[in-house]
C-alpha cells in the first residue's frame, strides 16, 4: 500500500470518527422541543444557558417539570434563583427507568451530585439530591440531600434516553434545597428584574429570528438584538458589583 493510500485511509477514519462524535452528541433543546408540555422548562434552560452546560456533559440526567410547575416558580422568583433551582434537576450521572427501580434492590437511598453543586451558591451538600425507591410500590422519590429535607418529588415517567449519554425523566414537583430560593436575596432586586426582562427580550428576539423568520430587514433585526445584548451585559456587570 502506497503512502498516498495510507494517508487517504487515515483521513477517512478521521472523518468517520468525527461524524460519529457529532451525531452522538445530545442537544437538550432539540430533545425537549418535541414535547410541548416542557416548553417552559426548555425556554428557561436556554435563558439561563443551562442547556449549554447539559450539552457539554457526556453523561447526564435531566429531571424535567411541567409547564405549570415551571411557571409557578418563574412567577415568584428572579431568573438567577430559577437557574439554581433548575440546576438541582440536572444530575451528573445517567439514570433511566431501569436504573431507578434497581435502587430498591440495594435497600439504600442514593445521594447524587447535581449541577448546582458546581456553583458558588451551593453550600455543604445542598448540591446533592437523594433518590429512593419503595421496594413494594415501586415509587421513586427525590429530594434534597440536606438533613431534614423531605423526598416529596416523585418520578412520573421516562421521556427520552440516549444510552448512556443523556436521560430525560419527568418528576411531579420541583426539588428545593434549603436556602435555594433566597440565595440571591442580598442583590439589588431592581437591577436583577431589569436585567432579566431584557435578557428575556433578547432570547425572544433570537427565537423569533430562528423559528418564525420575522419579515424585517436582517440589519434591523440584528441591530435590535445587539443593542439589547449590550444593555444586558452592562447591567450584568453592575449586578456583579452589588
Amino acid at each position: 500500500m502506497s503512502a498516498l493510500h495510507i494517508l487517504l485511509l487515515i483521513i477517512i477514519i478521521i472523518i468517520i470518527n468525527y461524524v460519529i462524535t457529532v451525531t452522538s452528541r445530545h442537544n437538550i433543546t432539540a430533545i425537549l422541543y418535541a414535547f410541548p408540555e416542557y416548553t417552559e422548562f426548555n425556554n428557561y434552560l436556554t435563558q439561563t444557558k443551562l442547556n449549554e452546560e447539559i450539552n457539554n456533559r457526556e453523561t447526564i440526567t435531566v429531571l424535567v417539570l411541567s409547564n405549570s410547575s415551571v411557571s409557578a416558580l418563574a412567577s415568584k422568583h428572579p431568573l438567577s434563583v430559577l437557574k439554581d433551582v433548575l440546576s438541582l434537576h440536572i444530575l451528573l450521572d445517567y439514570y433511566d427507568n431501569k436504573k431507578l427501580h434497581n435502587i430498591s434492590n440495594n435497600g439504600t437511598t442514593l445521594s447524587v451530585i447535581t449541577l448546582y453543586n458546581t456553583t458558588e451558591n451551593s453550600p455543604g451538600i445542598a448540591g446533592f439530591v437523594n433518590i429512593t425507591t419503595d421496594s413494594k410500590s415501586g415509587k421513586v422519590s427525590f429530594g434534597s440531600a440536606v438533613s431534614g429535607s423531605k423526598l416529596d418529588s416523585s418520578y412520573t415517567k421516562s421521556v427520552k434516553q440516549i444510552p448512556y449519554n443523556i436521560s430525560v425523566l419527568e418528576i411531579d414537583m420541583p426539588i428545593l434545597a434549603p436556602g435555594v430560593l433566597t440565595a440571591h436575596a442580598h442583590r439589588s432586586t431592581d437591577v436583577i428584574t431589569i436585567t432579566e426582562e431584557l435578557g428575556v427580550t433578547f432570547y425572544r428576539c433570537k427565537t423569533n429570528i430562528i423559528l418564525f423568520e420575522i419579515k424585517l430587514p436582517m440589519q434591523v433585526i440584528l441591530a435590535i438584538c445587539e443593542t439589547t445584548l449590550a444593555i444586558c451585559e452592562k447591567l450584568l456587570a453592575i449586578r456583579e458589583v452589588l
